[in-house]
């Protein structure tokens, strides 16, 4: 099959959304697909995510601001070079409303139009697959299928106006709800990341709605697979982004400070961006010196630190909204086999599959975690916290979840 990708985040740029969708072109390529990718380049992104399917599948289209059309890029082993064509600017008029949405990314719509039109001169996709977020890739996605009078799939890694870290009001909600219903409603099928979210969009929508887990891939981790050192300290890490406010550590600070002088052997680290907000809460709990702060580094040595990790941190946020959240992370800990300590409510997706297969703990009280700690102090003592068995991630597989897609494709074209 044809297949055109519509992703704003792709390798090179290291996000956990260009983990997902990078993974997806690559497995597809390899079942025998023809797969073609439009991408972005975020300015703001580290180009350390591996390119793991031939570069010139792949081109990307630089968003501009106001009327000004910036160069097209494509991928050489060496890096990105210009193409020949940069598309046209568009009307001020249009850029206007788009940036009026409140979504700079929408700006990339025409870019990425452009740069597909060119793909799609001496080649016609048999499907387009469009992922959110931001809101262009599903944009540009069902742009393009309507044009060409192919079928189209928009994945919703999050939910689109019913995310909960989604909060305008009045005009702009009313707007972009009405967006969301007119690009949605022409997809031939829906993808998202849990049951949960699924059923919010089966609730909104007709079409199927298939449920395709991030997943792990076995590969990407160092071989021979790192441990964890010997002795004290134990070491608690937690790789991503932080969220202020809503994926909070201040519990796990509260316990250390609980443990007083045992807290000594226990050093908990930060992994990636939104750490300026760490320090302060460690600082505010009396136990900063038992917390290390790292940039933001490649994807490889996130998962090699992952690997040396005595236990893995998970956060969640304490929102009833939080129960389908099934991020990237998760299944990336689980791929490590390090056991996971999940700080948030019991009934979120993710922290049920730590419980349902042994792969860990979940504790919200400082109380609870203090205990839990304890516990794994006395492991660290006499030979250290085991490694989880490979059962914690049956059936989390990239390749695993991947079929299921391109079983889900075969069935929204009628192929099946």
């Amino acid at each position: 099959m044809r297949i055109l990708i519509f992703s704003y985040y792709f390798p090179p740029f290291n996000t956990i959304g260009a983990v997902r969708v990078g993974k997806i072109a690559r497995y597809l390529l390899a079942m025998g697909h023809d797969v073609r990718v439009v991408a972005a380049c975020p300015p703001k992104l580290a180009r350390t995510l591996p390119l793991e399917i031939p570069p010139e599948r792949v081109r990307y289209a630089v968003r501009f601001g106001g009327v000004e059309h910036q160069p097209v890029f494509t991928a050489t082993d060496d890096g990105l070079r210009f193409l020949a064509e940069a598309p046209p600017p568009i009307p001020k008029g249009l850029a206007k409303a788009l940036y009026n949405l409140g979504n700079k990314g929408l700006l990339w719509t025409p870019c990425a139009l452009a740069t597909a039109r060119a793909f799609t001169r001496d080649w016609t996709p048999e499907l387009i697959f469009g992922s959110y977020k931001p809101a262009n890739a599903v944009l540009a996605a069902h742009t393009l299928a309507r044009e060409l009078g192919v079928p189209w799939v928009a994945e919703l890694r999050d939910l689109w106006t019913d995310n909960h870290y989604y909060a305008p009001t009045g005009l702009k909600r009313l707007t972009e709800t009405r967006l969301e219903r007119r690009v949605l409603s022409s997809a031939a099928g829906l993808v998202t990341v849990s049951e949960p979210l699924a059923a919010v969009l089966r609730g909104k929508y007709p079409m199927p709605t298939a449920v395709i887990y991030n997943g792990y891939d076995a590969g990407d981790y160092p071989d021979p697979r790192p441990e964890p050192a010997s002795g004290l300290p134990l070491r608690i890490v937690y790789t991503g982004e932080l969220y202020g406010g809503r994926r909070d550590p201040s519990p796990l600070f509260a316990a250390l400070r609980l443990l007083g002088e045992e807290a000594a052997g226990i050093r908990v680290e930060f992994y990636g961006s939104g750490r300026e907000a760490v320090l302060p809460l460690a600082e505010a709990h009396g136990v900063a010196e038992r917390v290390l702060v790292h940039d933001a580094v490649p994807y490889s040595a996130a998962l090699r630190a992952q690997c040396e990790a005595d236990i893995l941190l998970f956060l969640l946020w304490h929102d009833p909204r939080e129960t389908g959240v099934f991020t990237g992370k998760f299944f990336e800990y689980l791929g490590s086999r390090r056991p996971l300590l999940v700080l948030g409510p019991e009934d979120n997706v993710a922290a049920r599959a730590v419980m349902e297969r042994d792969a860990g703990a979940v504790a919200n009280t400082p109380e609870a975690i203090a205990a839990q700690l304890r516990a794994w102090l006395a492991q660290k003592a006499v030979g250290g916290v085991p490694m989880l068995p490979e059962r914690v991630a049956a059936g989390f597989s990239r390749e695993e979840q991947v079929a299921r897609l391109e079983a889900f494709f075969r069935r929204v074209t009628g192929r099946s």
